[in-house]
Parts: C-alpha cells; structure tokens; sequence
C-alpha cells in the first residue's frame, strides 16, 4: 500500500465521512479515487470522440468545398 499526504481539512472530512457511513477512512479515500479515475477515463473518451466529429466535419466540409468548386 502506498501512502499519500492529505490535507489535515480533507482529512477531517473523509474521517466524518467514514464513521457517518460506518466504514474505513481508507474505503473512502479508494473508493474516491476510483471515482474520480472513472470520471476523468470518460472526460478522455469524450474528448476523443469530440475530436474524431471534429476531423469528419473537417474532411466532409473539404470534400464539399471540392465538390462545389
């Protein structure tokens, strides 16, 4: 297991947390991670797919440029 430091106010928190929940402040912080990992993996493949629309609207707006010219 790896250690990170976390902010004594953040910390705070995720202890409040944990016993509201009745769980370890470590189930907290993994599980956080994991959260905030599978967010940022869609943030990329949005991004990705926004750019791949992006490239086609380019090309087809060339082709109709050639098309028409």
């Amino acid at each position: 297991m790896e250690t990170v430091a976390v902010p004594k106010n953040l910390r705070k928190i995720v202890r409040g947390v944990a016993r509201n929940f009745g769980v370890t402040e470590n189930d907290i912080m993994t599980n956080a991670v994991l959260f905030y990992l599978a967010a940022v993996k869609k943030s990329v493949g949005l991004k990705d797919e926004l750019r791949m629309w992006d490239d086609a609207s380019t090309a087809d707006l060339a082709a109709f440029e050639r098309s028409v010219a």
